[in-house]
């Protein structure tokens, strides 16, 4: 049997930024000019960009990545979400509110009992792929303010319909690999979705396809499960606390409740949980930092 040539090293093959999308790659996937990098199927528009009289904006320098310890981590989360959170909201809002009002219509029109099982796999198939849409152009604003940029709602989608493919790839590995465990046994479930945690912010930060991107968060995370499982419950709970209100008000007032009131009212309180995708975000940076951990 042949021996199968192995993957390139970061070293061998860097992750680059393109100077005229913003996006992340591997850097045999762009082209140089001057002293830029460039997405190559780009590189016919940002001559002519440059032609135009504009010029690309000179590099940032990546932010220092906290040390994996709760309180540093979630102190630069919340530094950057509330310089940004404005942004973060209108990118989540763009496709948090149309599955919020399509969940909601779909809701009114199954019934309950006979049709539970179907609505729950409608739900989470929605949300595991559509959501993670959101996700990912946050991650790729994210990535811009990393790297020391100014973040735009434009060009986080641009960078996100970009990689709109792999993402809803890893989306959907994501889904069907934490669905698997939790069908199987609960553990493994809990496992996956720790482990692969890190996949969107792969894809939009390094530029990886889906699957070496399921791989990289696994080994990412690899070791440190109960650390990072107690981080991500100590950062989401607390940030539930709205929705949790209006859940219970509504289940004690069932006339303020109205399918598309509640898509509306509840992308609104959501806006908190927000904060959760950049805290992973910086959790993924600080670990691509931290030493592995030897088992």
């Amino acid at each position: 049997m042949e021996d199968q040539a192995p993957e390139p090293h970061e070293e061998e093959d860097p992750i680059r930024t393109c100077a005229y999308t913003g996006e992340r790659r591997p850097q045999s996937q762009m082209v140089r000019i001057g002293p830029h990098y460039v997405v190559a199927e780009y590189k016919d528009a940002a001559v002519q960009f440059l032609q135009q009289g504009n010029e690309f904006d000179p590099p940032g320098k990546d932010m220092q990545a906290p040390p994996v310890r709760l309180m540093p981590l979630v102190t630069k989360a919340w530094d950057i979400f509330r310089q940004h959170w404005l942004l973060f909201f209108l990118i989540n809002v763009t496709v948090a509110l149309p599955v919020s009002i399509l969940e909601g219509y779909v809701s009114t029109q199954v019934d309950p009992v006979e049709g539970g099982m179907r609505l729950l796999f409608f739900s989470i198939s929605v949300n595991g792929i559509f959501i993670s849409v959101g996700h990912a152009a946050i991650f790729a604003a994210m990535s811009r303010i990393w790297m020391g940029k100014v973040p735009t709602y434009g060009n986080a989608w641009f960078v996100t319909m970009a990689r709109l493919g792999n993402v809803v790839l890893a989306s959907i590995f994501v889904l069907i690999l934490v669905m698997a465990g939790f069908f199987l046994c609960l553990v493994p479930g809990f496992l996956a979705s720790v482990w692969l945690a890190f996949t969107i912010c792969i894809v939009m930060d390094e530029g990886r396809s889906a699957w070496p991107a399921v791989e990289r968060s696994a080994d990412l995370a690899r070791g440190r499960f109960w650390l990072l499982f107690l981080y991500f419950i100590a950062v989401t709970l607390p940030l539930t606390v709205l929705v949790f209100i209006y859940q219970v008000v509504v289940q004690f007032v069932p006339t303020l409740s109205h399918w598309l009131l509640d898509a509306v009212i509840l992308t609104i309180l959501s806006t908190p949980l927000l904060l959760v995708q950049v805290f992973t975000f910086v959790l993924y940076r600080a670990l691509r930092s931290a030493p592995p951990v030897v088992s």
